[in-house]
């Protein structure tokens, strides 16, 4: 049982913002604007129509909407170069006299500082903590690792970090460093935006940092029509969420957002269910910083497009009906890059993204009833994961399938997609009591490169090799492997192939004149499965790519991806 030589002391600070917070206006339309002292000054006052206006700056607000707007009258949050950071001010500039020290009874020196988080579920993890003006990675300030555990803490096998119960937040620096000297920033509260459930609302053009958990909530109660534009999240455990509302969200755009964390490239799965912070069974609880970009449960007639996810274990968990999901780049994922899982999600299209620089691309363990149409993305799976995985050979997934908490998996549409992974890119979960328990998984015109030597595809389901009712396989292009498939190709110097664009970097389209141009089948569009490219001048090719696409049709625009 972990003790401390001395009690906790408690000290008692009067919060005040350290710098004057920038102009805030409240718009109604035909009228003369009205200053607000505050943000959530105006959003109390705010009536549908109305338009909050912020100059440029930081304001140390957490906001709660507290009214919908109308259907064609929304209430609209706009502040192009305004900063909305959820953490303590004072901990981040003054934090003089604020972190009481401890000290195990092993000598480990801890600092604890009395804050609550209510709703949070704590104590442990789901909250994340930096160094102020510390670069960390994607322009985000330096991550600290988040402990399940107060022991976990004293043992420190990540390195720095955090814990965090309903009392307040220990901290445990590198090499013993006193956070009464340093600034750090630590959600005061559980999120930066809260919607609250409410609907006909408009974000737009504003950077949210630093939440307790989220950037912005969408959910609390069913909403919809709801837009959040040019948004940037930074330092969250959850980037933007919905989760926990069973009706869940209609009529939801997500569009140009810039979802970051500072998370040192150096972290890695190793020691994610162990080390004294979780067994594999209490991941979603107890892992290490089992963060997620954009987790929207349980969303219907909604889209999400042109949005970059970095520096996350999961990059996107999207679930439900009627969700177009397109032209996004998800990288540094230490996980998923996106779970598709729940037994309800139908008439889901993912298409047109670029998943890379990720341990698995695509999740669909489980999913049902669909359709799910899966098509046009570039799937780069090439982290390794040496501890849960010690045969680093066998690491890095291109899809994930197979039963889990939702049951079977089916209906679910693989075509046009290029996969480039470190291990197989088709992977069943191996101890699946019923290796058949998904039916119609059709794979078309996939290319398939693995540097794996093992085998492209590991797939137990009825039929995985055949053109027959259960799964359909035809016309998939593999470096690896010579399935027993209609059409399928299998070129070993695949590699060589791919356009190289510079010494160390690869283009994933095709060269003219490779086996896999101009020779794909017409399955997908006989089916009457959508496609994001209209005509083939010469023919089909195999994979995402085909001629005449522009550089940019894949993955977010490149003023999203600009650093």
């Amino acid at each position: 049982m972990l003790k401390f030589s001395c009690p906790l002391l408690c000290v008692t600070v009067t919060a005040c913002y350290l710098a004057a917070a920038p102009a805030v206006r409240l718009q109604t339309p035909g009228e003369a604007p009205i200053p607000c002292v505050t943000i959530q000054e105006a959003i109390d006052l705010a009536e549908p129509g109305d338009t909050i206006e912020l100059e440029p700056g930081v304001y140390h607000e957490n906001l709660v909407f507290t009214r919908s707007g109308e259907a064609g009258a929304p209430i609209t949050l706009k502040g192009a170069g305004a900063v909305i950071d959820g953490a303590d001010p004072v901990l981040q500039q003054q934090p003089q006299g604020q972190w009481t020290p401890i000290e195990s009874d092993d000598g480990t020196l801890l600092y604890w500082h009395e804050m609550s988080l209510e709703g949070s579920g704590l104590p442990g993890v789901n909250t994340m903590i930096s160094r102020t003006g510390e670069s960390g990675t994607h322009g985000s300030d330096w991550l600290i690792a988040a402990y399940a555990t107060l022991q976990a803490l004293v043992d420190n096998p990540r390195g720095e970090g955090s814990f965090r119960d309903a009392s307040g937040v220990y901290v445990n620096l590198a090499d013993g460093e006193d956070p009464n000297r340093i600034g750090l920033s630590i959600g005061r509260d559980l999120a930066v935006i809260d919607l609250a459930g409410h609907s006909h609302l408009q974000i737009e053009g504003v950077e949210v940092r630093n939440g307790g958990m989220y950037g912005v909530r969408l959910g609390g109660a069913p909403y919809e029509d709801v837009t959040l534009s040019d948004v940037t999240v930074r330092n969250c455990w959850v980037g933007i969420d919905s989760s926990g509302v069973s009706d869940g969200g209609t009529d939801v755009l997500i569009e140009r957002c810039r979802i970051l964390n500072g998370m040192p490239r150096e972290w890695q799965w190793r020691g994610g269910y162990i080390d004294g912070i979780g067994t594999y069974a209490e991941a979603h609880f107890d892992g290490p910083y089992q963060t997620t970009g954009l987790h929207v449960d349980n969303l219907t007639d909604s889209e999400i497009r042109e949005c970059l996810i970095a520096g996350f274990w999961d990059g996107m968990a999207v679930r439900r009906q009627n969700v177009r999901v397109h032209h996004n780049t998800i990288e540094h994922i230490m996980d998923d890059g996106i779970e598709l899982e729940s037994p309800w999600s139908a008439n889901i299209e993912f298409y047109n993204n670029h998943i890379r620089d990720a341990w698995t691309g695509i999740s669909v363990t489980s999913d049902s009833p669909g359709p799910i149409y899966i098509y046009r993305n570039i799937v780069e799976t090439t982290v390794r994961q040496t501890a849960m995985n010690p045969d680093t050979t066998n690491n890095g997934f291109g899809i994930k399938s197979g039963n889990d908490w939702a049951g079977k998996a089916e209906n679910i549409k693989f075509y046009h997609n290029t996969f480039y992974s470190n291990s197989y890119n088709l992977w069943e979960k191996l101890n699946d009591p019923a290796p058949d328990a998904w039916k119609g998984y059709d794979f078309v015109n996939n290319v398939f490169f693995s540097y794996s030597p093992k085998m492209n595809i590991y797939f137990r389901g009825l039929d995985a090799k055949s053109s027959g009712p259960d799964n359909h396989w035809e016309s998939n292009l593999y470096n690896i492997d010579t399935p027993d498939e209609p059409g399928a190709l299998t070129v070993p110097p695949l590699a060589e192939q791919f356009v190289q664009v510079a010494p160390d970097g690869r283009d994933l389209r095709l060269r003219p004149g490779t086996p896999g141009k101009n020779s794909a089948s017409s399955y997908p569009a006989d089916q009457g499965w959508p496609d994001s490219v209209a005509a083939w001048s010469e023919g089909r090719d195999r994979g995402a790519w085909e001629d005449g696409m522009s550089p940019d049709a894949i993955g977010a625009p490149a003023d999203i991806l600009a650093p």
